[in-house]
């Protein structure tokens, strides 16, 4: 294998001659799909191409999230990507000591200086794919000949309305399948607990929403009142401050909600090391965020989640809906969560457990496509007022794609186009499939 070793003089004039001269611009090249399709070969010797190079993470961690190659042998890996202008960046910047990075699949740099392995904090060594011996032609501009670039701009928006439409059908399916099962308040709720985990924390939240079903939490919310809510879905959760290492109380109130936890006699459905922690904003807690669900709770008992959106297709159609819907599933920051980030944490938050953005987003990806499946007309104004519903906060997939396709700023302007960009990230660039990708037709 040939290693690398110039000095940093002569290695700064060759890289400022021909190649990027900052980790900034090399990866960018690498998002854009500069390396994407190519013959690559890896230090080890191992051919590989890269299918899809991730989309770019935006909460500390590796450069590129989930990435998609395939190797010499016809294997498909799949993990995070790294991106340095020299191998020995890996170590010196501690990611050899940070769990963070222990789903690294590609350790991608300009230069090997051969010195030391990418070893991570789980053990062993992860491939490094080194550039600078392999650089493909033009590769500043390949990018621009990508696939993902190519077609007619002018239906580029129907398109992804198309696509959008798609991913809510396969929603609507789903929840029509599951509320056969289950019920339509619990999957509902279901729903709900899901989109309040975020990408993170979304498999505990499921898992929470099935180990404490809502008839439990209105049994529990109806006897004990909101206290008694809460208690039961941060015990249930793992997340009382006795369940987290904590032997004493951390402040006056935390006493009363562990005794009100263990009157119910309950025992916990996910512990703490269930949770993702790391990156998270403080509004974007699992506590805060389960905190936020007993309201909800507290506020829709009565009345169940379903007859309560029922009753908001009719009394707000139609203009009023988006707005009353969103009202329905946002809880201000009240009593101690006003005053504390977390249990035993003071601090001002943002003023709100579940927000704005974060109902509207809960309105779009679930609660849209349980009535759209529902039939009547509480389906017919479901999907007709999600095509013209307003655009949703971005996320790191959202961004990605639109900087995959070469989108302009305005062009993604309403919610079922970013649902047609999460559709076909799904479907196509995470499994690989860019040749069928309909993209491509345009």
């Amino acid at each position: 294998m040939f290693v690398y070793t110039l000095p940093d003089a002569v290695l700064r004039h060759v890289v400022a001659e021909d190649f990027p001269t900052s980790e900034a611009d090399l990866s960018r090249l690498w998002g854009q799909g500069a390396f994407t399709r190519r013959r690559l070969t890896t230090t080890h010797g191992q051919g590989l191409q890269v299918v899809y190079p991730g989309r770019r993470s935006r909460h500390g961690g590796p450069d590129f999230l989930d990435a998609v190659f395939t190797t010499a042998r016809g294997e498909t890996r799949r993990g995070d990507v790294e991106i340095h202008l020299r191998s020995r960046d890996w170590r010196q910047h501690g990611h050899h000591r940070d769990q963070k990075y222990n789903n690294v699949a590609l350790h991608v740099v300009l230069w090997d200086e051969g010195r030391h392995p990418t070893l991570l904090e789980r053990g062993g060594e992860t491939w490094v794919l080194c550039l600078s011996h392999q650089w493909p032609a033009a590769a500043e501009d390949a990018y621009k000949r990508m696939p993902c670039r190519s077609g007619s701009p002018e239906l580029l928006g129907h398109w992804l309305e198309e696509m959008g439409d798609e991913r809510l059908r396969e929603k609507a399916e789903g929840y029509q399948e599951l509320a056969t099962t289950v019920g339509e308040d619990q999957a509902l709720y279901q729903g709900i607990m899901e989109a309040l985990g975020y990408s993170q924390n979304r498999i505990p939240f499921a898992r929470l929403a099935q180990g404490l079903p809502w008839a439990d939490l209105v049994a529990i919310g109806e006897e004990g009142g909101l206290l008694a809510l809460q208690a039961a879905l941060l015990g249930s959760a793992g997340l009382l401050p006795h369940q987290r290492g904590n032997s004493t109380a951390l402040d006056e109130w935390c006493p009363g909600l562990q005794a009100a936890w263990t009157d119910l006699g309950r025992e916990a459905v996910v512990s703490v090391a269930d949770w993702c922690f790391v990156g998270l904003r403080p509004r974007n807690l699992p506590s805060r965020r389960l905190a936020g669900a007993s309201y909800l709770v507290h506020r829709h008992q009565g009345r169940g989640l379903a007859h309560m959106v029922a009753d908001l297709f009719q009394s707000h159609w139609p203009k009023g809906l988006p707005r009353a819907l969103e009202a329905a599933l946002s809880v201000t920051a009240q009593g101690y969560w006003a005053s504390h980030r977390d249990l035993g944490r003071p601090g001002p938050g943002d003023g709100t457990l579940i927000g704005p953005g974060r109902a509207r987003d809960i309105v779009v990806n679930v609660v849209l496509p349980f009535f759209w499946c529902r039939g009547g007309v509480a389906g017919e104004r479901a999907r007709e007022i999600y095509r013209r519903y307003p655009r949703m906060e971005e996320n790191q997939v959202t961004q990605d794609m639109a900087e995959r396709l070469g989108l302009e700023r305005g062009a993604v302007n309403s919610a079922r186009r970013q649902q047609g960009l999460l559709y076909l990230h799904k479907t196509h660039c995470l499994s690989g499939h860019c040749p069928r990708c309909p993209r491509l037709s345009l």
